[in-house]
């Protein structure tokens, strides 16, 4: 078998099994309750969008895409470990959406119409690169860490440790807000 023969999804698929430290790391954020998962509803969508284009998927990648989808997959993986986890999954989850633009089709063809008993040609959609990799970042479990690094006060709910609020070291949020 040639390589440049194989069919797109097996590629997306073995990208895919290649970054499993980074979903491993977006699930346990997720269900720890730390994060909302709200991160779903993006991969939900992107993967709404792969079912749609699933026949339509390009048999030869685009080679920019795929090169960038490939560096950044090693580099993810390379830096497992040694960057901070939020830092390595933007890395890793942007390369998978670089694999998957890889094979993602110009336009998304729609479904015929039928106006005035005749049957027009199907719209057609083009599918941008930009949505795509702002639905890829916004999968990311985002919101714990940004107010971690942004400084906010936490609102204590839910409550975090047994004192009843959300402690940071030994000063509790909700006293140092007082």
């Amino acid at each position: 078998m040639r390589l440049d023969r194989a069919p797109a999804l097996a590629w997306i698929a073995l990208q895919t099994a290649a970054l499993w430290p980074t979903w491993r790391w977006m699930a346990a954020r997720m269900a720890d309750g730390s994060d909302d998962p709200l991160g779903l509803l993006a991969l939900a969508a992107l993967a709404a969008l792969l079912v749609a284009v699933r026949g339509q998927l390009r048999s030869a990648p685009r080679l920019p895409w795929l090169a960038m989808a490939l560096a950044g997959t090693l580099a993810a993986t390379a830096l497992h470990g040694h960057v901070a986890p939020l830092l390595g999954s933007l890395l890793a989850i942007v390369a998978w959406a670089g694999g998957l633009l890889a094979f993602l089709p110009d336009e998304r063809r729609g479904a015929m119409q039928v106006r005035d008993g005749v049957l027009h040609a199907a719209p057609r959609f083009p599918i941008a690169a930009l949505p795509v990799l702002g639905l890829a970042v916004l999968a990311l479990p985002l919101i714990a860490s940004l107010q971690f690094y942004a400084g906010y006060r936490c609102a204590c709910s839910p409550p975090r440790s047994a004192a009843g609020c959300c402690c940071r070291g030994s000063t509790c949020c909700a006293r140092a807000a007082a």
